[in-house]
Parts: structure tokens; C-alpha cells; sequence
């Protein structure tokens, strides 16, 4: 040691110190678990389910064009009810029926009854010109109703989100600092929405009834205007980017619709109806519906959508199946599963999820009430009062959790990720939840508002004072495991874990983890080992500063 200049005497220094070992566990969801991939979730064509509900008096031809003329329709005479018609032009050559110079189109039959519809298909099969005939699909919302003894009447909404539990777990408030998502427009194929709810007025821009075949898209069911509320709404409820604009495209009337007519909603949504062309082309389509039959059509359709550079992001079923409705099952969808608790984060019973999920967000759970207001877990947003007109409700599904991640999305993409980078950034500045890594179960985790600001999330482990500052820290390791050293022998301390997603070095913010302290006294020379910690999404109340 120097002093003033000048070399001290030897001097020494004992100080009797413990050390602690230990891991910690991401936040598990209910039910039994999956192998984790690996791969991100991204194994091409997800196989084939002829088995779901279908329209067993309604055909989709698939064929070459003018392959199917009026000439051969006017042969089934009365029995043919009502017929429609698109073709997906070869716009960049993109897809196998689309690389032959003139495009695919699809005719849509619609007989009095199945039996006539199954006579047709059988003389249709093996025409010249006809590549393919099934029965169209239905498709249907993936909400579900009130369950148990909690209540569904939403609370008084307030503009400081009262009442919306989910936007402080998915860390959107603090990633609003950057943006709200401003100059994005999401395009909702639902059941369309109101005009004039005040929260989503400033938002709407005009949209396509494909129900009723005219340009009045409003919304007579409330669930489409629920879904944009949690995308886009700015008043007494907001959305998860509430500077975004909304196209909405009305392909349901109540609560189903056919695969067809979605694919129909698809390709005006994303400019791609020559006769009716939309102005407002968006840069997500976010899908809140959903069905077990594969449908080519909308096969087809997604495709030609994403080879127009839009994303979609789509609900995964509310069955609790192993498997993801379509369209999120289909290549490239960003598929999204639900997530419930308000207090303590985990995957309801209803929640689909299997092969090709890529996230988790809020949706809610209808039958619960974690943190005991009286209110069902569900999300609020906006919706229709009674009379059609507008006001608020809550409601649950992977139908909510889809359209927080298009929000999500939409923040990312205007704080100028690339839109071929969206995918990989949504998935990089998720939490993690369940296995370590990607996993069947919850994709690549729930999705933040840190994909406005991405970073390297790291998980520390830290020793507190009495002050609640951290002593000591070390990082947690890939399997998830600590040692922690030098710690000071017989001082009550409290050990921590929390990740730091965005590098700030302020851990456990609004939509990172962080785990209930556990106090801890270190003894001298031994290495004690602690019982895991339990990392929850972190609302933003106890967040520790990393100095």
C-alpha cells in the first residue's frame, strides 16, 4: 500500500466469506411440455388436415383461367345458388400454380344441397384445365365466452390504462417513449369495425365488406372492433401501438365465414383486386380467426400476400390442441398463442400451440381471476354496447393475443426494422418462457415493446443489502444455473434474479423477468446450495439498478 508517496508497512487483511450456488426457472405455463425444437419453429409445410369443418354444399375449383366458363356452369342449372370467382396473377413469379405464365384461379360453387355439390365435384375432377376441387373451409373467430363465477362487465375504462393489466407485463408503455407506432397500417380481416367509436375514430382509415359485397365495413358483432382496439386504440383504452392505422376488411358477419372469402379479404387488403383496389396498403394483416381444414385457396393467398412483403400475424386456436389452426399453421404466419395471469403469467387450457408457433402475447382467461377485483382475467378494449353503439368489453382468446402482437409489430417496424428482419427481431426481444429457448409451447416467448428498441437480453443473479442494492452479481449461465462468490459471511442479504433485456443495465423493467427475492445468510468457507428461483414477467414495480 502507498501513502503519501511513500511505501506502508505490510499489512493483511481476513475476511471470512460464503458463496451460494443455484438456478433459476423460466415461467411454465400449464399443461404437459414439448421437446423444444431448436429451429426457431420454421420447418416448412405444416401437413395437411382434411378433417376440419367444411361447407359441404360449397366447392373451390382450382384451375387454369377460362378453364371453367359460363357455358360449363350453366349445366348444373338451378342447383348452382351463387358463384365467385378471383385469380392470383404471377407477380414476381412467385408459387408453383403461379409460375405458369397466366396465373391460378379459384371459382367458388355454392349448390342448394350436399348432394348436389358432391355430384359436381365428382365431374369437375380430371376436366381439362381443373387442377384441384375441394370443399371450401369454415372459418371461424378465436374468442371465447364467459366462463365461471367472475365478471365480464369491464370495468370503467381510464386514460392511464386502468383496467389493462396486459400493456406494463409486455413492457409497451416504456416502449412507447420511442414510438406509437405512427405511419404503420394494419389491416384487421374480422368482422370489421365501428366508424365512430371514439377510441378508434382517429384511426380508421376505409376498408371492404366482403360479407355483404359493398364498401361499409362497420362492425354489427364487436369482435373485430375489440381486436383493433387492442392494436390501434388512443382514448380511454389504448392498443399496443396507438399511433397506427387500421383497415378494416369484413369477412365475418357473425361469427364464421368461409376460407374463400377470407383469401378474397386477403388479396384487397394487400392490393392485389385489380376490380376494387385498396389505397391504404398496409404493412400487417393481422388474423384473428382461424380453422382445422387446409384450404389452398387461402394456401395460396397467404402466399401471394407475403410475396408482397406484408406480415401476418395470426391467432393459433383456442381448441387446446397440439397443432395451430390455419392460416397460422401456414409457412411464414407468425403465429401467436395465449398467455393469462395478471400476477403470475401461464398458458390457459383453450391456448393452441405446437409446430410453427413464433410467439406468445395476453389473451386472457375467462374463467379466472388471479388477482381477486371481481374481474375476469379477459382483456379490455373496445367493443360494442348493447344497440350496436359504441363502448367497452372484455373478452379472451388467442383472437387477443394476435392482434397485441401485430401492435408489437407495428412499433418495431416504424422504429425502422427492416420488414425482412421482422420476424427474427420479434423473436430476439421476446421473453422467454418455459424450456430454455424456443419451444412448442410458446414460441419464442411473449412478445415485448423492447422490439421497438432490440437488444441482448442477459439474466443476472444478484445479492442485495439490507438497502435493497446489489452486493454482488454474476450472470446465469445457458442452463440456467449460478455461483456466486465473495459474499459477505453471517450479513442477511436476499438474492434476486432478473433479466436485462434491452443492455441498460436497469433490470426486471416493464416485460422482463424478475424473481421474488429470498433471503439468504452466506456462511464462512461453504458454498451453500439455494432452492430455485422462479422468474415472472415483471410489471415494472421493482425494477434493480446494475451499477
Amino acid at each position: 500500500m502507498w501513502v503519501a508517496g511513500q511505501a506502508s508497512a505490510p499489512y493483511s487483511l481476513d475476511l471470512e466469506a460464503g458463496a451460494v450456488k443455484g438456478s433459476v426457472a423460466l415461467p411454465a405455463g400449464a399443461g404437459q411440455r414439448l421437446p423444444a425444437t431448436g429451429t426457431g419453429g420454421e420447418t416448412g409445410f405444416r401437413a395437411r388436415r382434411p378433417d376440419g369443418e367444411r361447407q359441404m354444399n360449397a366447392l373451390v375449383v382450382r384451375h387454369e383461367p377460362g378453364a371453367l366458363g359460363p357455358r360449363v356452369l350453366r349445366a348444373w342449372g338451378p342447383g348452382l345458388r351463387r358463384r365467385a370467382g378471383l385469380v392470383l396473377r404471377p407477380r414476381g413469379g412467385r408459387g408453383q400454380d403461379q409460375d405458369r405464365g397466366r396465373g391460378v384461379a379459384f371459382t367458388r360453387l355454392e349448390f342448394a344441397t350436399p348432394a348436389q355439390a358432391e355430384a359436381a365435384r365428382r365431374r369437375l375432377e380430371g376436366r381439362p384445365g381443373v387442377l384441384g376441387v375441394e370443399h371450401d373451409a369454415v372459418v371461424r373467430l378465436e374468442a371465447l365466452a364467459a366462463q365461471g363465477a367472475c365478471s365480464l362487465t369491464p370495468p370503467e375504462p381510464t386514460p392511464d390504462g386502468q383496467g389493462q393489466w396486459h400493456l406494463p407485463l409486455m413492457g409497451l408503455p416504456a416502449a412507447w417513449e420511442r414510438t406509437r407506432g405512427e405511419g404503420m397500417v394494419v389491416a384487421v380481416v374480422d368482422t370489421g369495425v365501428l366508424p365512430d367509436h371514439p377510441d378508434l375514430q382517429a384511426n380508421l382509415l376505409p376498408g371492404y365488406d366482403f360479407a355483404d359485397d359493398d364498401p361499409d365495413s362497420a362492425d354489427t358483432a364487436g369482435h373485430g372492433t375489440h381486436v383493433a382496439g387492442l392494436i390501434a386504440a388512443s382514448g380511454r383504452v389504448r392498443g399496443a401501438a396507438p399511433g397506427a392505422k387500421v383497415v378494416p376488411v369484413r369477412v365475418i358477419a357473425k361469427d364464421s365465414t368461409s376460407a374463400f372469402t377470407l383469401a378474397q379479404g386477403l388479396l384487397w387488403a394487400a392490393g392485389l383486386d385489380p376490380e376494387r383496389p385498396n389505397p391504404n396498403r398496409p404493412q400487417l394483416i393481422n388474423l384473428s380467426l382461424g380453422t382445422e381444414a387446409y384450404s389452398e385457396v387461402l394456401a395460396q393467398a397467404v402466399q401471394a400476400v407475403r410475396a408482397e412483403g406484408i406480415a401476418l400475424v395470426a391467432a393459433a386456436g383456442n381448441s387446446g390442441q397440439r397443432f395451430l389452426s390455419y392460416p397460422a399453421a401456414l409457412p411464414g404466419v407468425i403465429a401467436v398463442t395465449a398467455l393469462a395471469g395478471p400476477r403470475s403469467a401461464y398458458q390457459p387450457s383453450y391456448a393452441n400451440r405446437g409446430e410453427g408457433l413464433w410467439l406468445s402475447a395476453y389473451g386472457g382467461d375467462p374463467g379466472a381471476d388471479q388477482d381477486g377485483d371481481g374481474v375476469c382475467d379477459a382483456l379490455l378494449s373496445t367493443d360494442l354496447a348493447p344497440g350496436g353503439q359504441a363502448g367497452y368489453g372484455l373478452r379472451a382468446g388467442t383472437s387477443m393475443a394476435a392482434p397485441l402482437v401485430s401492435g408489437v409489430a407495428a412499433l418495431a417496424l416504424a422504429s425502422g426494422t427492416r420488414p425482412d428482419l421482422l420476424r427474427p427481431t420479434l423473436a430476439g426481444t421476446a421473453t422467454d418462457l418455459g424450456v430454455l429457448g424456443y419451444d412448442r409451447d410458446f414460441g419464442h416467448g411473449l412478445a415485448t415493446g423492447r422490439a421497438a428498441t432490440p437488444g441482448t437480453p442477459r439474466t443476472y443473479l444478484l445479492a442485495l443489502g439490507d438497502d435493497g442494492k446489489p452486493l454482488a452479481w454474476t450472470l446465469v449461465q445457458s442452463d440456467l444455473s449460478y455461483t456466486l462468490s465473495n459474499l459477505p459471511a453471517g450479513q442477511p442479504l436476499a438474492l434476486v434474479a432478473a433479466s436485462d433485456a434491452d443492455g441498460d443495465r436497469r433490470l426486471g423493467e416493464a416485460g422482463e423477468l424478475i424473481s421474488a427475492p429470498r433471503p439468504f445468510t452466506p456462511r464462512a468457507g461453504e458454498t451453500l446450495s439455494a432452492e430455485p428461483l422462479a422468474l415472472e414477467v415483471a410489471d415494472g414495480g421493482r425494477e434493480v439498478y446494475l451499477f
